[in-house]
């Protein structure tokens, strides 16, 4: 007859051999609950969340958490915003621009704030909403903004402000933010796009703030000398 007392001994040597097999089934089941629980957990209709991403060098976590905070205190009819950060630079530009990509083209995001190469490689597709009437009925405050190098004729002809340069507003460096050559617009595909404009416009007047002195030596220091530019003009 077979024994089949169980010792110690058994049920060491059983889990010394098959120890594999106890392993794959908890990560099986982890697994099939984090899908579970993601397939069926609740999101919030598209029209009921605003979605923010910035396509440049890594936003700080403190920064998108108040972005985060400031977007649910202004709109207190929507129930989540989403503040997503793709890291994408001149260094590192092949990945970030993939899954900038994969996101627009399921239709991800209400507002981008990215790089000028893509905001001028993207609004040829028709890819924004022209901000002029955002920018008329005071929606978007430029106080001073200069808008001329936001303006882009699409590929039907139509010429407009496609997208809000945020070089002037120097706030964002108090974050540890680059905002030069950024670009703020509002996609054409939003459910959200009068809202995506409001936005557009708190964040211009949240980010307003003096020239840092660091860049002002900075574009001293690039400056012509005025000898310089007078030989120049005088061609």
């Amino acid at each position: 007859m077979q024994e089949t007392k169980i010792t110690v001994q058994r049920i060491r040597h059983h889990f010394n051999y098959s120890w594999w097999k106890y392993a794959l089934m908890a990560c099986l089941v982890v697994f099939g609950w984090n899908l579970v629980y993601t397939s069926s957990a609740y999101r919030p209709p598209r029209d009921k969340r605003l979605d923010i991403t910035f396509v440049s060098h890594p936003m700080p976590e403190d920064f998108t958490g108040w972005v985060k905070d400031e977007t649910l205190a202004r709109y207190p009819d929507i129930e989540d915003a989403n503040i997503t950060s793709i890291v994408l630079t001149p260094e590192d530009s092949y990945y970030g621009t993939m899954q900038m990509t994969t996101y627009i083209g399921a239709g991800e995001g209400d507002v981008y704030v990215l790089p000028k190469e893509q905001f001028d490689s993207l609004v040829q597709n028709m890819a924004f909403v022209p901000l002029n009437n955002a920018i008329a009925d005071g929606t978007i405050a430029l106080d001073g903004m200069d808008t001329a190098s936001g303006i882009r004729t699409d590929e039907e002809g139509q010429t407009a402000v496609f997208g809000i340069p945020l070089d002037s507003l120097y706030g964002f460096m108090e974050h540890g933010i680059d905002n030069r050559g950024l670009y703020a617009v509002v996609m054409s595909y939003s459910p959200n796009q009068e809202r995506a404009a409001d936005w557009i416009g708190w964040l211009a007047e949240a980010m307003r703030g003096p020239k840092p002195q660091w860049l002002v030596e900075q574009e001293a220091k690039h400056m012509p000398e005025a000898e310089e530019v007078s030989e120049i003009s005088s061609y």
